[in-house]
């Protein structure tokens, strides 16, 4: 199972989508479906041990695990080109300060 990433240059805001414990980005897609529609790119990650074929995947990962996942993503979306265009201008100073 791959992460869900859906955007376009018009988008003018920016959500993650995390699915729940055992689940997929296949269980939040209607949702990120229908953000994207409504100028929002959406962004859901697969949590380290889900979407495998083998179900005991998910019991070889950890919660500390999967926050290190969440983690990720919000450094792989601040390192995205444009990410700080999605941002309200009063936020964008504290992207601006992480990123050096």
């Amino acid at each position: 199972m791959e992460a869900l990433w859906l955007r376009k240059e018009s988008n003018t805001r920016a959500v993650i989508l995390f699915h729940a414990y055992t689940g997929t980005p296949a269980d939040v897609r209607m949702l990120a479906q229908f953000l994207h529609r409504h100028d929002y790119a959406v962004y859901v990650p697969v949590f380290s041990g889900h979407g495998t074929p083998d179900v005991e995947d998910i019991l070889a990962s950890s919660p500390e695990a999967w926050y290190e996942d969440a983690k990720n993503v919000l450094s792989t979306l601040f390192e995205e080109k444009d990410f700080t265009r999605w941002l309200p201008s009063d936020y964008r100073w504290a992207v601006l300060w992480r990123q050096n």
